[in-house]
């Protein structure tokens, strides 16, 4: 008979067994899917709220622009206009002067979701409403009339007497997701509220913004990367976004690819990467998040400026 002492029995039961295995990889697994959600929203949670603050960082300087110009910056250069009231007089010194060449980075324009964001050339996620009518009225733009708080080419301020709708009832800024240049249309595809898409048809008068837009939303052909038409001065984005677009939908060109394809022609949609929506910086400096579930209309009514929209609940 075979004798084992108590010292080779208790060495003999050193180690786990494979069920004990299992089970701690079990946990383990469980315990991932449980905390790795967690982590990336409060991550996205956190990330919205810089967005926020952003935002209101860029109302309160639009107001302080007002009360020096007599209105809000309103032209192509509307977001370099607000650098001094964003601690940044140094800078806009400097690039009064000639003394720095472009781009440049700030973080407060910049949203901290944007994964495509390439940093040092200048990109911004914020842009001015252009409203809700077409940019041009055929092919030239000195025949637009916008009437977001974009202003007429030749006009650079706003006064605040002309919101009639009134500022908490009308979108100043919103969120526009950067364009980056090549990527293939595979890839593209795979993230089509980022681009500009050619479309079947081209609705380029004004009284055509229903058309445009229902042409964007079901007759997009293919995408398209190019960013160099939207590179102006220090900052780079889009020039600016509307409200002919619902929130968070692809951007089109508004027309096929054709020698008559012009950005005057295009319909550029507030997009971002928050789940479920953007966010929206009012005239009166307040910022609300609006969900993609918005009624058109009542997302019509806050691009206008001076329509007398009626607002529904949001």
């Amino acid at each position: 008979m075979e004798v084992r002492s108590k010292k080779t029995e208790k060495s003999l039961r050193i180690g786990v067994t494979v069920v004990e295995v299992l089970v701690v990889i079990f946990i383990s697994g469980l315990l991932m899917s449980i905390l790795v959600p967690a982590v990336q929203s409060a991550r996205a949670t956190s990330d919205r709220l810089k967005c926020i603050n952003n935002l209101k960082q860029i109302g309160l300087a639009m107001h302080n622009v007002a009360d020096v110009r007599g209105g809000f910056p309103s032209g192509q250069d509307n977001l370099l206009e607000l650098l001094p009231a964003l601690e940044q007089k140094t800078l806009y010194g400097k690039i009064i002067k000639n003394k720095l060449k472009p781009p440049v980075d700030l973080q407060v324009m910049q949203c901290p979701s944007e994964t495509q964001m390439l940093f040092g050339y200048g990109f911004v996620s914020y842009c001015l409403n252009q409203g809700t009518r077409l940019r041009s009225n055929g092919i030239d733009r000195s025949s637009a009339d916008p009437n977001g708080l974009v202003t007429e080419p030749n006009k650079q301020h706003l006064p605040l007497r002309d919101i009639t709708d009134g500022l908490s009832n009308t979108a100043a800024y919103s969120e526009k997701l950067y364009l980056p240049v090549h990527k293939s249309e595979e890839e593209m595809v795979l993230d089509p509220n980022r681009y500009f898409w050619f479309t079947s048809e081209r609705f380029a008068f004004r009284g055509q913004e229903a058309e445009a837009r229902e042409n964007c939303l079901t007759e997009r052909i293919t995408p398209f990367p190019s960013v160099s038409i939207f590179q102006f001065g220090f900052f780079r984005g889009s020039l600016d976004y509307d409200h002919i677009l619902p929130p968070n939908v692809p951007s089109c060109w508004n027309g096929p690819e054709d020698f008559d394809t012009s950005p005057l022609h295009r319909l550029a949609a507030a997009t971002s990467q928050h789940r479920g929506g953007v966010n929206l910086l009012l005239a009166d400096g307040a910022v609300r998040f609006v969900n993609v579930s918005i009624h058109f209309e009542t997302w019509s009514a806050l691009g206008s400026r001076a329509d007398n929209d009626a607002l529904g609940d949001w």
